[in-house]
Parts: C-alpha cells; sequence; structure tokens
C-alpha cells in the first residue's frame, strides 16, 4: 500500500513490496525479494539502500499526478506555474502531515 514505484521497474513474481516503500524507476526487483516497509530501492538487482517512511512523499506525489492528470483534460498543460498551485500544494502538504500526525 501506498508505494512509488518508479518508471520502468519491474517486479518480479512473488517479490513483496512493503507499504510506503519508493522503488527508483529502472530498478529490478528479483523473484520473491522481500523489500521491508519505509524502504527506498534501487538498482539491478534491487537493493534497500534507505530506509524511511515515505507516507507523506508517496501521497504527495499521488495528489500531484492527480492534479497534473485534471489540468491536462482541461487542456492545461502547465499545471506547475502560478500561485494558485503553489498555495494549493502548500494546502496539500500541511493536509498530509496533519493526517499523518493523526495514525
Amino acid at each position: 500500500d501506498n508505494c512509488l514505484i518508479g518508471i520502468n521497474a519491474t517486479v518480479m513474481d512473488g517479490a513483496v513490496i512493503g507499504d510506503n516503500c519508493i522503488v527508483a524507476g529502472g530498478a529490478f526487483v528479483k523473484e520473491r525479494t522481500v523489500v521491508p516497509a519505509n524502504s527506498i530501492v534501487m538498482g539491478i538487482p534491487a537493493k534497500a539502500v534507505r530506509e524511511q517512511n515515505n507516507w507523506v512523499a508517496n501521497r504527495f506525489n499521488a495528489w500531484l499526478y492527480e492534479h497534473n492528470a485534471r489540468a491536462y483534460a482541461r487542456g492545461e498543460h502547465r499545471a506547475w506555474d502560478g500561485a494558485a498551485f503553489l498555495e494549493s500544494s502548500k494546502e496539500k502538504m500541511t493536509e498530509l502531515q496533519a493526517e499523518f500526525a493523526a495514525l
């Protein structure tokens, strides 16, 4: 749950990715590899290089993707520009940090 799997990463059969992980783009997670929760993994073969709770970062990243997709559907191809985006991203980050603190 709540993981970010990077572009062109490969996760093979039987691999288990723990909650709140980040799998770097291009990483190759071998069969039956168990990645502990809150890990950042990268490489070929993938190895955990750092542990940190990525709950807020992964939720924020998902929000950014959704924000961009909705803007693109409206024909707005520069969703990241302007004061309105900065304000809404600050509000979202504050909301996510409060939600995480309440867990």
